[in-house]
């Protein structure tokens, strides 16, 4: 076993040294193949430029140019240069990109089948570009009259077909070179290979437990979920960060080794990706937590051994997401506060430009009163101030929607702070401008009723609103990431969220069934426990 070992060491170190004089030689290859066909490009390239160069200064090109007439004797003397220069096509075009010359006469008349605006502008250029001819390394310039205007372009080229087959001649001289490398390189690294496997005799089989170890710490304190499974699904590695975020943390690592996965977690977005190597990136829920989920196959050759699944935890980062799209509606619903405030000043302005100043003075007192009754009604409905500033920026966005926002609440919620009042406005929040979506999407007054109550310590928000409601078939599916009745890409996830949030604090989102006397929309309702800082029983 241990003479096996060695010599498994040593042949890897032979494999190494192989692979490290394969490549020098190869780079070393490609970069002398590289050069050659840069220069052969530039060499054919320029040596169409100069037959151009030469074609344009002849004054009989000019003349022909500006007789407008294609073919004739420009065509032959065009074509006897192509022929006794070796390139493949010399097309002599006038301003409007009409072909004087070409090597095939049904060509003649017809405009160039690629753009020639570069040397109608004056400008030389060395290209390769797929024409009639197929791709070719063309030169293109400009044809100038007497007095040095433009009158025309030439277009010569050689096909790329004859640079590759010049290409080829010293490919080989480069191919013999390297092999002679190559071969020097592998006796030198057998060389080296002999020697090393009489050197470190057994201390290979150390370093290679050491790395092992090395591998074990690092997989288990990685900061993603990774999961090692066997071809049949069995958990063959497991690190306490998957433990976690699949909810197994309290069992110790090693009881799980052995079992299968699928038989662990209770979610069905998991334990689906956790059937379906290959899998890329898919987003789901677990126990209140947003994770992204991958599963990967592993193949040694042709024979899969197994296959590894990622998890990485995207809550705190969704959660910043939901915060700033939170953030984002506040100020939308100041822009709101805004505007209206602006034509309330406009019509002031308008009354004391008319003098009316008894009238203006009665208009800013009933305005005055309406926005302090409503923020003291607001700030009646709950004892902080995050819920109640969501609540005014709300009934602006309501206002300014056209919608009715109806308000309820019990003395409880009236007289409490809350615990986690980022929780709550991300999920109300979430709630309301749904229900403003649902009720402005018919045709009947929007109307939106918001209730605040409590059980105790218990944050429980239902909203109603009067749109067309969730239809049956889609009950079921509201909680599924990536479901929207809006029909609109990248949405659907709202309503996870909030779900999700409820659950991580114990709690729960529902759909309830409207009532007879409701506003025969949806009704949601959430239940967010241990929510109010307030005593049970508290007035």
């Amino acid at each position: 076993m241990r003479a096996r070992r060695r010599g498994s060491v040593w042949m890897w170190a032979l494999a190494f040294q192989v692979a490290i004089v394969v490549a020098t030689i190869a780079v070393t290859s490609a970069a002398v193949y590289l050069n050659a066909r840069d220069q052969l490009r530039n060499q054919y390239g320029q040596r169409a430029l100069a037959v151009g160069r030469t074609i344009a200064q002849l004054p009989f090109t000019v003349e022909a140019l500006e007789s407008g007439q294609p073919g004739g004797e420009l065509q032959e003397l065009v074509e006897r240069i192509r022929v006794d220069n070796g390139l493949t096509y010399i097309v002599v075009g006038d301003l409007d990109g009409i072909r004087f010359t070409h090597p095939n006469p049904d060509n003649l008349g017809l405009r160039v089948s690629t753009s020639p605006a570069d040397a109608l502008a004056g400008d030389t250029t060395i290209v390769v570009e797929t024409g009639t001819l197929g791709e070719t390394m063309r030169a293109k310039l400009p044809v100038f009259d007497g007095d040095g205007e433009i009158v025309g372009f030439i277009s010569a080229g050689i096909a790329t077909t004859e640079i590759g087959a010049a290409l080829n001649r010293a490919l080989f001289t480069v191919l013999a070179c390297g092999s002679a490398g190559l071969a020097a390189g592998l006796a030198g690294s057998w060389v080296f290979a002999r020697r090393l496997r009489r050197a470190t005799r057994g201390l290979a089989a150390t370093e290679i437990a050491t790395l092992h170890e090395h591998r074990e710490a690092m997989l288990l304190s990685l900061r993603e979920g990774v999961v090692t499974l066997d071809p049949s699904g069995t958990i063959t590695l497991i690190n306490t960060e998957a433990q976690r975020l699949l909810g197994i943390a309290a069992t110790p690592s090693e009881e799980l080794i052995g079992q299968r996965l699928t038989d662990l977690v209770t979610e069905p977005g998991i334990a689906r990706i956790a059937v379906q190597p290959g899998a890329g990136d898919q987003t789901v829920i677990n126990q209140g937590r947003l994770l992204v989920a991958s599963h990967r196959p592993v193949t040694i050759g042709d024979d899969p051994v197994g296959s590894v699944l990622t998890l990485r935890d995207r809550t705190e980062l969704q959660h910043a997401v939901g915060e700033l799209q939170t953030a984002k509606r506040v100020t939308d619903s100041l822009r709101a506060q805004a505007h209206e405030h602006l034509n309330r000043m406009h019509t002031v302005a308008g009354l004391i430009e008319l003098g009316h100043t008894d009238e203006a003075l009665a208009f800013i007192m009933k305005q005055s009163r309406h926005a302090q009754s409503l923020t003291e009604a607001y700030q009646a409905a709950s004892g902080d101030p995050t819920l109640v500033a969501l609540l005014l920026a709300k009934s602006a966005d309501a206002a300014e929607r056209g919608v009715d926002l109806r308000l309820t609440y019990d003395p409880v919620v009236q007289a409490s702070s809350l615990a986690h009042a980022d929780d709550v406005v991300t999920a109300v929040g979430n709630l309301v401008d749904n229900a403003f979506d649902a009720a402005t999407a018919v045709d009947r007054p929007p109307i939106v009723a918001l209730d605040l109550t409590s059980d105790g310590t218990s944050l429980i928000a239902t909203v109603a609103d009067s749109g067309a409601g969730v239809p049956d078939a889609d009950r079921r599916r509201i909680h599924e990431l990536g479901f929207s009745t809006k029909g609109v890409n990248g949405r659907g996830i709202g309503l996870t969220l909030v779900n999700a949030s409820a659950e991580r604090h114990g709690g729960r989102l529902e759909l309830l069934e409207p009532t007879p006397d409701g506003l025969g929309g949806a009704v949601f309702r959430i239940t967010l426990p241990d929510m109010l800082l307030t005593p049970v029983g508290t007035p």
